[in-house]
């Protein structure tokens, strides 16, 4: 995941689809993936999790993960130059609510639902956490299903509306947009998902974009030397495709 500022308190065994019954559970978390996919969003899912299942323990005194999201784009590891990443992720709940207090998954700005067997799928670029666990544990199975970004160009075009979304409800007088089951976001969480929606402004090239963001990230949570880290990471990426513009008109003058 990429949060990369974030924490995680937890701990993760990897379930491999090669066990016969990790890979039922798998077929069936992928046909409700694809289902959820088509109704909502209707990404070109070709790039399933290879790593299989992934269960997580999330137990008192604090376990939990702060605000991160699963969409990182990398090299095609079957070959060629294309750009894939998880697209859809879905989080099977598996404890009783009652059997612990804290850990509740947030996904934007609404807090995702305790009852037990319930499956959360929401796109992997879409902000979310795990609140900590302050009694009792909880425990999840995730799973993901992703695709080629060249197939997909308004993929973080849409996770930018989300996080423009979640902002502006954030900054209303009331909650407004907030679902009444979550919290008022603070400061430091409106700030996190500033950093988040300037990654990802950085993940589609809009790096002035980018830029002005991780400033308003900044002003808000001036001890956060992360939000200064990636504002001088962005600020020396801006000046680095400057000078291979300035390059490439220089050598189409000559």
């Amino acid at each position: 995941t990429f949060g990369l500022d974030s924490s995680r308190d937890s701990d993760i065994r990897w379930l491999p689809r090669e066990h016969a019954s990790v890979a039922a559970v798998h077929r069936s978390f992928a046909a409700y993936t694809r289902s959820a996919n088509e109704d909502g969003w209707g990404w070109p899912l070709t790039r399933p999790e290879t790593q299989g299942l992934q269960f997580a323990k999330y137990e008192e005194p604090h376990g939990g993960y702060d605000w991160h999201v699963d969409a990182v784009p990398q090299r095609d590891r079957k070959g060629g130059k294309q750009m894939v990443t998880r697209m859809v992720t879905l989080v099977a709940q598996l404890s009783d609510p009652d059997s612990y207090t804290g850990g509740d998954l947030q996904v934007g700005a609404v807090n995702a639902s305790r009852e037990r067997g319930t499956l959360h799928v929401f796109p992997s670029s879409m902000a979310h956490k795990v609140w900590p666990t302050t009694a009792g544990t909880r425990w999840s199975v995730v799973s993901w299903n992703g695709g080629v970004l060249e197939d997909a160009p308004h993929y973080f075009a849409a996770a930018i509306d989300s996080y423009t979304h979640m902002l502006s409800a954030a900054t209303q007088d009331s909650k407004g947009l907030i679902d009444a089951a979550s919290p008022l976001p603070t400061v430091d969480t409106i700030s996190s998902w500033k950093k988040l929606l300037a990654r990802t402004y950085t993940f589609v090239g809009k790096l002035d974009d980018a830029e002005a963001v991780y400033e308003e990230a900044t002003l808000l949570t001036p001890e956060d030397m992360s939000a200064f880290n990636n504002l001088g990471t962005c600020r020396v990426k801006q000046v680095t495709r400057n000078i291979q513009l300035t390059s490439a008109g220089a050598f189409c003058c000559i």
